[in-house]
């Protein structure tokens, strides 16, 4: 989901017993004229009804919640927590005790849970133990509280569930801890000055501790800034000297890059007129050997600059029709003729002209996508429907994969689409595509943002991790069994659509079924980019998500009003009265500093050979707070240890920076580097590199666009634990030509062209 919302019934108040006239009176202060539409329709009036009879229970979860919303508020905004923290009213705190059994995992992990015994703190305890811990140098550096339950008066008091991180750190000591769990929380009836309800008892009892001593392993080299986006970014080994260049071409820059220094010049002597460019693609489309850069943006043609010494001038145009808002682009030889075809997938942003996705969670209305047949020599014929792939070509597409899903040797096309989830469709090997998804697929519903490829349960096949939203505001509702009675699907899908990030794992049969452990890497809050590489080299993949919508100065999230009223309001049909009512309250949520999903820290989720995850992202350096798009995973510095590239965008106007962290992970490890590279008439994309050695096979394949505003290089490093001989190293190329290296040199990279 994309753009800009408001709160219309953001303040602290409980609605079922404001009077008619209060109603009238607030709705006129919270929206202005706008609220009303031509025909007479108080859009605003409605809301504040259905918050008043549908909604009642959430609207009073907001005001109980609006306790934390204060604490959050507070620690952010002041440079000291202790003080914050003492001031919290409250009657008792209740703590845990360390239970026996202390989990200790790889890189020096350690994880205590907390539970019975408990002891009950009061605010001169609570002070004492604030007190002694700044004494030891624990520092709160970061926090999230998020209202996950609310359970009104019904038989006992009102009661809510609270779901807690904690990123402290002691810097002396090069000490690193979170404090992760659910606070019960049992409420009074008072209300502290501020006007906030007292939590008369907190459960803290059942927490756990995970911690590490030394530095985070993730540091930043650089930090990349323009006067616009930099994304969409591109890794690619442009001058043959075994490190990969970046290309930033939303800011039309080539970084250059000096032995793991990026210095930046002019990319495109001729950039593309229009506006700005949001997606591109490097890849070998003339089959000369060498990369040509398809770029496009918002109200532009499909734009092909032909490399030879660079991209000194734009050549054809793709497509025969402007583009609405291209998103997604991937490329592959989809009918095996030996030139890479492209696909394009177009995002529809919602609440623009006042139209919304319909049905909010399978919506096909949005701007149609484009399957290109190359010509041989850059020429490019939309074949989408004959291929078809007419059905659902209007998704609100952010990114997709032309991909071997079935094994087969062909290129089948993943679609990862906002307000729908995921598509899959096999191809008959002619540029055929068939639509299996129901077929194939369990649950695939989802707020879709971007996906990675991995094989995640290491046997050899093609697995995929979606990621998307997941919101606590969707949960509490469930919870509460609310929803309007006239919409049953909208309320049943709310659950699957909020869900989060899936892993779905190849199975017998070409299904693809959801890991039985993916709840483990599910909840990152609205997620944006992914990378999926085995970042400590010890032969498993690894995820690192970008999070966060849009964080302004205070926590206070739009997530209620999208849940209670905008899943249900307008169709797909522009609607001038919706959009007046959108447009003149935009401003005002967003100018009194609220947010939507904001401050959600990125996550970095380790394997543990695929049976389990462990979330570091904080102990490792990289659980930033900063509202993340773009995340590209790449060994800038040539080392072995993949690094990572994680964008920022922020401010108002909104702009991007990118932040280049250099990998320092201990080499405990050994690895293996595969640079593939292209020649006339055959080029990487769709290759599959297989190591076979003593802890098996592993398998990793050259696709095109995954993640989010991000494209890797041709390159891919095996991370090899202790092994110290590698065994052999078998590249199929698209065609099927195959090359074999034997007990190729650990601990390097080695160069192969077809």
């Amino acid at each position: 989901m994309d753009g800009r919302m408001l709160n219309l019934s953001g303040g602290v108040f409980n609605i079922k017993t404001l009077p008619a006239a209060t109603i009238a009176l607030l709705a006129t202060s919270l929206i202005g004229a706008g609220g009303v539409a031509a025909e007479g329709v108080d859009f605003s009036r409605q809301r504040l009804e259905l918050d008043r009879t549908v909604w009642a229970q959430e609207r009073l979860a907001q005001e109980y919640g609006a306790t934390f919303v204060a604490l959050w508020d507070s620690l952010r905004a002041q440079t000291r927590a202790r003080p914050v923290l003492e001031e919290f009213d409250f009657g008792e705190i209740l703590v845990g005790s360390a239970q026996p059994q202390v989990t200790r995992h790889d890189w020096d992990v350690v994880e205590t849970r907390y539970g019975e015994p408990t002891r009950s703190l009061d605010r001169d305890q609570w002070s004492a133990l604030l007190a002694r811990w700044e004494a030891q140098g624990l520092e709160l550096e970061q926090s999230e509280w998020h209202h996950k339950r609310f359970i009104p008066e019904d038989h006992g008091p009102t009661r809510s569930l609270i779901e807690m991180t904690l990123h402290i750190v002691d810097r002396d000591e090069d000490w690193r801890l979170v404090i992760t769990g659910e606070l019960a929380v049992i409420w009074s009836e008072d209300r502290n000055d501020a006007g906030h309800l007292i939590p008369a008892t907190i459960d803290a009892s059942n927490l756990t501790l995970t911690e590490r001593r030394g530095a985070p392993v993730f540091t930043e080299s650089q930090l990349l800034e323009a006067e616009t986006m930099l994304s969409p970014l591109i890794a690619a080994d442009l001058d043959d000297d075994g490190f990969d260049e970046l290309l930033a071409t939303g800011s039309n820059l080539l970084y250059r890059n000096r032995a793991g220094r990026f210095e930046p010049e002019p990319l495109l002597a001729y950039p593309p007129r229009g506006g700005h460019v949001e997606l591109a693609l490097l890849a070998d489309f003339t089959g000369d050997g060498n990369p040509d850069l398809i770029v496009g943006g918002p109200e532009q043609f499909l734009g092909f600059y032909e490399g030879e010494d660079g991209f000194p001038a734009p050549g054809l145009a793709m497509t025969t029709r402007t583009l609405r808002h291209p998103k997604a682009l991937s490329a592959g030889d989809i009918d095996a003729d030996g030139d890479l075809d492209v696909w394009v997938g177009q995002y529809k942003i919602p609440y623009n002209q006042g139209q919304m996705p319909t049905p909010y969670f399978d919506a096909n209305d949005g701007f149609i996508a484009y399957l290109l047949r190359n010509e041989g020599d850059g020429h490019f014929v939309d074949i989408t429907d004959h291929a078809g792939l007419g059905g659902k070509r209007q998704r609100r597409t952010y990114s997709g994969s032309l991909a071997d899903l079935d094994g087969d040797d062909d290129l089948d096309l993943l679609v990862v689409s906002d307000f729908a989830g995921i598509d899959l469709y096999h191809n008959d090997g002619t540029g055929s595509f068939t639509d299996v998804t129901e077929r194939i697929v369990g649950e695939t519903g989802s707020f879709g943002m971007s996906h990675a490829f991995g094989d995640y349960n290491a046997d050899g096949r093609l697995d995929f991790y979606i990621v998307g939203m997941s919101s606590h505001t969707a949960r509490r509702l469930d919870y509460l069994d609310l929803g309007r009675e006239e919409f049953p699907e909208h309320n049943r899908q709310r659950a699957v659509l909020s869900f989060g990030n899936r892993t779905y794992l190849a199975a017998e049969g070409g299904r693809f079924i959801v890991a039985a452990n993916t709840e483990q890497v599910a909840r990152s809050g609205w997620s944006w980019g992914v990378a999926s590489s085995d970042f400590d080299n010890d032969g498993d993949d690894d995820m690192y998500v970008g999070n966060g919508h849009i964080s302004g100065d205070s926590v206070r999230d739009y997530c209620t009003t999208f849940w209670t009223h905008d899943i249900y309001t307008g169709d797909s049909d522009p609607d001038p009265q919706l959009a007046s009512f959108f447009d003149d309250t935009i401003d005002a949520w967003y100018g009194a500093g609220n947010s939507w999903n904001g401050f959600e820290h990125n996550k970095l989720f380790l394997s543990d050979h695929g049976q389990s995850y462990l979330e570091i992202g904080y102990l490792m350096g990289v659980a930033f707070e900063f509202d993340t798009r773009t995340v590209l995973d790449m060994d800038f510095d040539a080392d072995g240890r993949i690094d990572l590239l994680v964008s920022e965008f922020s401010g108002s106007p909104r702009r991007e920076r990118v932040h280049v962290l250099r990998n320092t992970w201990p080499q405990r490890h050994n690895w293996l580097g595969v640079r593939l590279h292209s020649a006339p008439g055959t080029s990487p994309v769709g290759a599959r590199i297989t190591l076979r050695s003593q802890q098996g096979d592993a398998t990793q394949w050259i696709y095109t666009g995954e993640s989010f505003d991000a494209q890797h290089s041709a390159t891919c490093v095996f991370g090899l634990g202790q092994l110290e001989k590698a065994g052999t190293l078998e590249v199929r190329w698209p065609g099927g030509r195959v090359t074999t290296l034997t007990d190729p040199a650990i601990n390097r990279y080695h160069r192969i062209a077809p």
